[in-house]
């Protein structure tokens, strides 16, 4: 990025860092150390033909082999599971304290809700869960995600399904625990007061680098709700069940796209993969609409525009089979091969700083011009995928934002909300602080709904 200093979004430490052209800091990263940068491991060619063909015949008759019992059925999408890791509660002051995270946010993570009745928590324990979901073709692919569950879990457990932010190294998705420090402070969030936490990675991040359907509502939606039905096919076989067959929604930045397309898919008769029911949404520094945002960053950038603009856009080219041509007439050279890349290899940080600071420098004048015309076909897409402005949400939705976020502006949850408002949801916007910048509201957001999700009184669900 030149000599351009870009700010880390995932420092949940609350504190700028900054990076310069020779480095940058790690989307994941707490401590604003500098993390180091592995080269992208992709998946054999040929391993991945045979997982096409196993999940072939678990969507056409199902597989009783060695992967997993569970996925002996049709339907299942549980594939496996491991555990992991596990932290006892001295090993979550040690993180905290290891990134940096303040004190007052650490004591508010360890101490019980009020008038809370679940049982003391002693620690936390991550399980790695493959399953099996869709690509952006309806096609069937292999992905992992992240559960959380309290180490004395038992019976009922109120379940919150967490849709993580950007990440900027694909390989560094939830189920890479150790890699992904949002994952590890939002679960300790949530299971240290008696929740169940569950993170996808999403397709084509994690272990599985690959084409990511980035900003694409519907594909977002059908994979957190296959995460799910896996999340809730694994809870069986330890006698564990969300509680009134109801989830907590939540997701932040690019998650909170994701959360409201999850909310909406489930609340939508018969497309259900899990099951389950929204009791609650929390969407946090949320990217709700894509073609708002980009007009934003045009008259603004920030040192994300290029990078996540410029991958939205070629995800969109692919995903909705525009002409391959297109890509010079949206791109300036060589940014056009560079974006190419990351939607369809993968990103890392050194394809990011590859890119430029300013969206201005990244798109060509004449698809500027066609985009504030309204005439490009873009424009269509991205307004497709924003997720709140045709439809009214069933569960209520708390906006929680920064209110000095440089990213994705205040305004734009303060526009969601009233839209939600209008069509006749139960919608509020919080805010997560006044200084608060983009990824600074992260735990305080996280905080806030665990509060609100625990005084929240389940009606059973009977689906």
């Amino acid at each position: 990025m030149n000599k351009n200093k870009i700010m880390s979004i995932n420092n949940l430490a609350g504190k700028n860092s900054l990076m310069n052209k020779n480095s940058i800091i790690s989307n994941n990263s707490l401590t604003g150390k500098n993390n180091m940068i592995v080269k992208n491991n992709m998946i054999a060619k040929n391993n991945r033909m045979a997982e096409i063909l196993i999940f072939l015949v678990f969507f056409i008759c199902g597989f009783a082999g060695v992967l997993a019992p569970q996925a002996a059925e049709c339907g299942s999408r549980l594939i496996s599971a491991s555990e992991i890791a596990s932290r006892n509660i001295e090993d979550i002051k040690a993180f905290f304290v290891k990134n940096k995270i303040p004190a007052d946010l650490m004591n508010k993570t360890l101490s019980p809700v009020q008038n809370s009745s679940h049982a003391p928590v002693g620690g936390v324990v991550y399980y790695r869960i493959d399953y099996q979901t869709v690509d952006h073709r309806g096609l069937p692919v292999v992905s992992s995600g992240l559960l959380a569950l309290p180490s004395n879990a038992a019976g009922e457990l109120k379940l919150v399904s967490y849709q993580h932010g950007t990440i900027f190294d694909d390989r560094d998705a939830p189920s890479r625990l150790n890699s992904c420090s949002e994952a590890e402070a939002v679960a300790s969030v949530f299971v240290c007061n008696g929740f169940a936490a569950a993170m996808a990675d999403y397709v084509g991040l994690g272990e599985r680098v690959g084409f990511h359907p980035y900003f694409h509502a519907e594909n977002a939606a059908a994979d957190c709700d296959n995460f799910l039905k896996a999340v809730r096919e694994f809870l069986s076989t330890r006698a564990l069940r969300p509680a009134g067959g109801r989830v907590y929604i939540a997701g932040f930045s690019q998650g909170g796209h994701a959360a409201l397309a999850l909310q909406r898919r489930l609340e939508s008769s018969g497309a259900s993969e899990s099951g389950l029911l929204p009791a609650a949404s929390a969407v946090i520094g949320g990217a709700c609409d894509p073609e708002l945002v980009l007009r934003s960053w045009l008259i603004k950038s920030n040192a994300l525009s290029s990078v996540v603009m410029g991958r939205i856009l070629e995800s969109y080219r692919i995903i909705y089979s525009i002409d391959e041509d297109s890509r010079q007439t949206i791109f300036r050279p060589p940014y056009d091969k560079i974006s190419n890349d990351i939607a369809v290899r993968g990103n890392t940080i050194e394809k990011t700083l590859k890119l430029p600071a300013r969206l201005k420098e990244l798109l060509t004048d004449d698809f500027i011009t066609r985009i504030n015309g309204r005439e490009d076909i873009f424009v269509k897409r991205l307004n497709e995928n924003q997720v709140y402005k045709n439809w009214r949400a069933i569960a209520p939705v708390n906006f929680y934002h920064g209110g000095s976020d440089s990213v994705i502006p205040f305004i734009f949850s303060k526009i969601a909300c009233r839209r939600m408002k209008v069509n006749g949801a139960k919608a509020e916007l919080i805010s997560a602080g006044a200084a608060a910048d983009h990824a600074d509201s992260i735990i305080p957001s996280c905080l806030m709904a665990r509060d609100w999700f625990a005084s929240i009184n389940l009606i059973d669900n009977k689906r």
